[in-house]
């Protein structure tokens, strides 16, 4: 019983960890083959400057920089300012390149996506332009040691993990730790002690 509800934890503990995993920003699309930026490109602390078109998977458009007055959408890479799956979808981006992605709902709106724009559940679909690129400043180097939220999550889940299942082991006992007459060693009964 008690490895089946260990096997079990585990098990369930691996599927969430898997799930997590396959959850990625998709480039479909690219002017600037890997490795062949000529300009600079975006890192975590850069300032991008874009302009975009946000559709749906059916190409229907919900957002664009046009209909902002094509003026370019701005952010800064990591400040958490627009939605994470953008922000990955800009990392090693070139200046002047233009890139199509594919960002799953879990890095976009989420579960319940924006009421009257942008159903629930929704995989969206970006086409990118990035008019210029402004390094950041410099990040010392203790930020560097600091731990992404995700990280501590997972440490978090392992510590709770860990805890669950000295807990179980603890007030479930295995059977093989019970009181049993050591191997070799034959239980003396009444009648071999009459004799």
């Amino acid at each position: 019983m008690n490895k089946f509800i260990i096997a079990l934890l585990v098990l369930a503990t691996l599927a969430v960890s898997f799930a997590q995993d396959n959850v990625q920003v998709s480039i479909l699309k690219t002017d600037t083959p890997k490795g062949e930026c000529k300009g600079k490109t975006a890192t975590i602390g850069d300032y991008v400057s874009l302009k975009y078109v946000g559709k749906f998977e059916d190409g229907t458009v919900f957002d664009s920089s046009e209909i902002h007055g094509g003026t370019p959408f701005n952010f800064t890479i990591g400040e958490r300012k627009v939605i994470p799956g953008l922000e990955i979808g800009t990392i090693n981006i070139c200046e002047g390149e233009k890139r199509s992605i594919k960002i799953p709902y879990q890095l976009a709106y989420g579960e319940s996506g924006i009421e009257n724009a942008i159903p629930p559940r929704t995989d969206i679909y970006f086409d990118l332009e990035v008019v210029k690129i402004e390094a950041g400043p410099a990040q010392p180097f203790y930020y560097q040691l600091i731990p992404s939220t995700g990280t501590i999550i997972a440490f978090a889940m392992l510590g709770g993990f860990i805890f669950l299942v000295k807990f179980i082991i603890k007030r479930y006992p295995e059977e093989s730790n019970s009181k049993k007459p050591a191997a070799g060693k034959p239980k003396k009964t009444k009648a071999a002690k009459q004799n």
